[in-house]
Protein backbone atom coordinates (compact mmCIF):
# COMPACT_ATOMS: atom_id res chain seq x y z
CA UNK A 1 0.00 0.00 0.00
CA UNK A 2 1.21 3.09 -1.22
CA UNK A 3 1.62 6.33 1.87
CA UNK A 4 -0.64 9.00 1.35
CA UNK A 5 1.38 11.99 0.25
CA UNK A 6 -0.50 13.83 3.44
CA UNK A 7 0.64 11.98 6.14
CA UNK A 8 4.59 11.70 4.72
CA UNK A 9 4.25 15.95 4.54
CA UNK A 10 3.37 15.90 7.96
CA UNK A 11 5.84 13.68 9.03
CA UNK A 12 8.48 14.86 7.34
CA UNK A 13 7.39 18.25 8.99
CA UNK A 14 7.04 17.19 12.74
CA UNK A 15 11.13 15.77 12.98
CA UNK A 16 12.01 19.05 10.95
CA UNK A 17 10.16 20.87 13.63
CA UNK A 18 11.59 18.04 16.52
CA UNK A 19 14.86 18.69 15.43
CA UNK A 20 15.16 22.17 14.92
CA UNK A 21 13.18 22.35 18.38
CA UNK A 22 10.40 24.96 16.94
CA UNK A 23 7.59 23.83 19.14
CA UNK A 24 5.68 26.91 17.55
CA UNK A 25 5.90 25.40 13.76
CA UNK A 26 5.08 22.06 15.68
CA UNK A 27 1.75 23.69 17.28
CA UNK A 28 0.60 24.00 13.69
CA UNK A 29 0.41 20.54 12.87
CA UNK A 30 -1.45 19.67 15.79
CA UNK A 31 -5.75 20.14 16.70
CA UNK A 32 -6.21 22.41 19.54
CA UNK A 33 -7.77 19.71 21.33
CA UNK A 34 -5.56 16.68 20.05
CA UNK A 35 -5.66 13.37 22.70
CA UNK A 36 -2.25 12.99 24.03
CA UNK A 37 -0.87 9.56 25.46
CA UNK A 38 2.76 9.34 26.05
CA UNK A 39 4.11 5.95 27.53
CA UNK A 40 7.37 6.66 29.43
CA UNK A 41 9.20 4.18 31.61
CA UNK A 42 7.35 3.98 35.00
CA UNK A 43 4.21 6.29 34.00
CA UNK A 44 1.78 7.71 31.19
CA UNK A 45 1.65 11.17 30.61
CA UNK A 46 -1.62 12.74 28.89
CA UNK A 47 -3.32 15.85 27.25
CA UNK A 48 -6.06 17.11 25.69
CA UNK A 49 -4.82 20.51 23.82
CA UNK A 50 -2.04 20.87 21.38
CA UNK A 51 -0.59 23.21 24.41
CA UNK A 52 -0.33 20.02 27.08
CA UNK A 53 0.95 17.82 24.36
CA UNK A 54 3.93 20.16 23.28
CA UNK A 55 4.31 21.05 26.92
CA UNK A 56 5.96 17.23 27.69
CA UNK A 57 7.68 17.58 24.41
CA UNK A 58 9.27 21.01 25.24
CA UNK A 59 10.25 19.14 28.57
CA UNK A 60 11.75 16.25 27.02
CA UNK A 61 13.58 17.99 24.78
CA UNK A 62 13.89 21.85 25.18
CA UNK A 63 17.14 21.78 26.83
CA UNK A 64 19.69 19.83 24.91
CA UNK A 65 22.26 21.50 23.99
CA UNK A 66 23.55 18.65 21.33
CA UNK A 67 20.65 17.08 19.74
CA UNK A 68 22.16 14.44 17.07
CA UNK A 69 18.98 12.49 15.11
CA UNK A 70 20.88 9.30 14.23
CA UNK A 71 17.68 7.18 13.28
CA UNK A 72 14.28 7.72 11.73
CA UNK A 73 11.53 5.98 10.36
CA UNK A 74 8.20 7.50 8.47
CA UNK A 75 5.26 5.03 7.22
CA UNK A 76 1.47 4.69 7.06
CA UNK A 77 0.06 1.59 9.32
CA UNK A 78 -3.52 1.67 7.64
CA UNK A 79 -4.98 5.17 8.32
CA UNK A 80 -2.40 5.87 10.81
CA UNK A 81 0.72 7.80 10.47
CA UNK A 82 3.75 6.52 12.29
CA UNK A 83 6.97 8.29 13.11
CA UNK A 84 9.87 6.79 14.66
CA UNK A 85 13.22 7.83 15.83
CA UNK A 86 16.37 7.78 17.54
CA UNK A 87 18.52 10.64 19.19
CA UNK A 88 21.94 11.15 21.26
CA UNK A 89 21.07 14.20 23.53
CA UNK A 90 23.44 16.34 25.72
CA UNK A 91 22.31 18.46 28.94
CA UNK A 92 23.14 19.07 31.99
CA UNK A 93 22.79 15.19 32.96
CA UNK A 94 25.55 14.31 30.09
CA UNK A 95 25.14 12.12 26.98
CA UNK A 96 21.82 10.18 27.18
CA UNK A 97 20.06 8.01 23.98
CA UNK A 98 16.18 7.77 23.44
CA UNK A 99 13.98 6.16 21.37
CA UNK A 100 10.30 7.14 20.42
CA UNK A 101 7.80 5.40 18.23
CA UNK A 102 4.47 7.95 17.61
CA UNK A 103 1.35 6.87 16.22
CA UNK A 104 -1.11 9.66 14.76
CA UNK A 105 -4.76 10.05 13.87
CA UNK A 106 -5.28 12.68 11.09
CA UNK A 107 -8.07 14.81 10.25
CA UNK A 108 -8.35 17.60 7.97
CA UNK A 109 -4.81 17.76 7.64
CA UNK A 110 -3.66 17.63 11.60
CA UNK A 111 -3.59 15.18 13.90
CA UNK A 112 -6.40 14.79 16.37
CA UNK A 113 -4.75 11.98 18.47
CA UNK A 114 -1.37 10.91 18.88
CA UNK A 115 -0.04 8.06 21.16
CA UNK A 116 3.32 7.82 21.76
CA UNK A 117 6.12 5.09 22.99
CA UNK A 118 9.10 6.06 24.74
CA UNK A 119 12.59 4.21 25.47
CA UNK A 120 13.42 6.87 28.38
CA UNK A 121 16.77 8.56 28.61
CA UNK A 122 18.63 6.00 28.59
CA UNK A 123 22.31 7.63 30.54
CA UNK A 124 25.36 6.76 28.80
CA UNK A 125 28.84 7.50 29.93
CA UNK A 126 30.51 9.72 27.20
CA UNK A 127 34.00 7.84 27.43
CA UNK A 128 32.58 4.71 26.94
CA UNK A 129 29.70 5.90 24.60
CA UNK A 130 32.99 7.76 22.18
CA UNK A 131 34.75 4.37 22.43
CA UNK A 132 32.25 2.31 21.79
CA UNK A 133 31.07 4.18 18.64
CA UNK A 134 34.40 4.91 17.23
CA UNK A 135 35.66 0.87 17.86
CA UNK A 136 32.62 0.54 14.96
CA UNK A 137 34.53 2.40 12.57
CA UNK A 138 37.42 2.27 9.82
CA UNK A 139 37.55 5.13 7.71
CA UNK A 140 40.66 6.76 6.59
CA UNK A 141 40.92 10.35 4.92
CA UNK A 142 43.38 9.33 1.88
CA UNK A 143 40.31 7.47 0.49
CA UNK A 144 38.97 10.58 -0.15
CA UNK A 145 38.32 11.98 -3.72
CA UNK A 146 37.10 15.25 -2.35
CA UNK A 147 40.00 15.86 -0.19
CA UNK A 148 37.71 15.57 2.63
CA UNK A 149 38.81 16.03 6.59
CA UNK A 150 36.91 12.55 6.94
CA UNK A 151 36.29 9.25 4.89
CA UNK A 152 33.64 6.81 5.73
CA UNK A 153 33.14 3.59 3.86
CA UNK A 154 29.50 2.70 3.82
CA UNK A 155 29.82 0.07 1.29
CA UNK A 156 26.62 -1.62 -0.23
CA UNK A 157 24.64 -1.22 3.11
CA UNK A 158 21.39 1.03 3.33
CA UNK A 159 21.01 3.34 5.84
CA UNK A 160 18.32 0.54 7.69
CA UNK A 161 21.16 -1.02 8.14
CA UNK A 162 22.95 1.04 10.64
CA UNK A 163 25.71 3.35 9.10
CA UNK A 164 23.80 6.31 9.88
CA UNK A 165 24.91 5.97 13.35
CA UNK A 166 28.37 6.23 12.52
CA UNK A 167 27.80 8.93 9.92
CA UNK A 168 26.06 10.84 12.88
CA UNK A 169 29.30 10.33 15.27
CA UNK A 170 32.02 11.21 12.70
CA UNK A 171 29.91 14.42 11.09
CA UNK A 172 29.75 15.83 15.27
CA UNK A 173 33.05 15.72 15.34
CA UNK A 174 33.54 17.93 12.19
CA UNK A 175 34.71 21.61 13.12
CA UNK A 176 33.55 24.75 11.55
CA UNK A 177 35.07 24.22 7.68
CA UNK A 178 35.81 20.66 7.53
CA UNK A 179 34.39 18.03 5.59
CA UNK A 180 33.37 14.45 5.85
CA UNK A 181 33.04 12.62 2.50
CA UNK A 182 30.63 9.20 2.08
CA UNK A 183 30.84 6.52 -0.01
CA UNK A 184 28.04 4.28 -0.02
CA UNK A 185 27.01 2.20 -2.90
CA UNK A 186 23.11 1.31 -1.74
CA UNK A 187 21.00 2.61 -3.84
CA UNK A 188 18.48 4.00 -0.89
CA UNK A 189 21.47 5.97 0.15
CA UNK A 190 20.79 8.51 -2.59
CA UNK A 191 17.59 9.60 -0.97
CA UNK A 192 17.49 8.45 2.71
CA UNK A 193 21.35 10.33 3.33
CA UNK A 194 20.31 13.64 2.06
CA UNK A 195 16.75 13.64 4.22
CA UNK A 196 19.19 12.78 7.26
CA UNK A 197 21.60 15.94 6.25
CA UNK A 198 18.35 18.12 6.21
CA UNK A 199 16.75 16.76 9.76
CA UNK A 200 19.65 16.69 11.54
CA UNK A 201 21.16 19.90 11.26
CA UNK A 202 24.27 19.21 8.27
CA UNK A 203 24.86 20.69 4.83
CA UNK A 204 25.05 18.11 1.95
CA UNK A 205 27.77 20.01 0.12
CA UNK A 206 28.01 17.60 -3.07
CA UNK A 207 26.47 14.33 -4.04
CA UNK A 208 28.42 12.82 -7.13
CA UNK A 209 27.00 9.45 -7.82
CA UNK A 210 27.92 7.53 -4.83
CA UNK A 211 29.85 9.81 -2.81
CA UNK A 212 28.55 12.42 -0.73
CA UNK A 213 30.02 15.51 1.29
CA UNK A 214 29.19 16.73 4.18
CA UNK A 215 29.90 19.93 6.34
CA UNK A 216 28.22 20.92 9.43
CA UNK A 217 25.21 23.45 8.26
CA UNK A 218 25.43 27.01 9.20
CA UNK A 219 21.72 27.12 9.82
CA UNK A 220 20.65 27.67 13.41
CA UNK A 221 18.95 24.64 14.82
Amino acid sequence: MSNNPTYVHIGKTFLDALMARDFERMEMLLHPDIRFRGLVPYAVREGITAEEALYWLRRWFGDADVFDLVQYSIDQVVDRLYIAYRIDVHDENGWQQVAQHIYCTIKNDVITDMALLCSGFRPVQEQAFVREQSESLTFSSAQSRSDANLFYEVGDKGCAEGPIEQIALLARSLSEGQTLEVHATNPSVTHDLPAWCRLAGYELLNQDSDRYVISRSHKEV
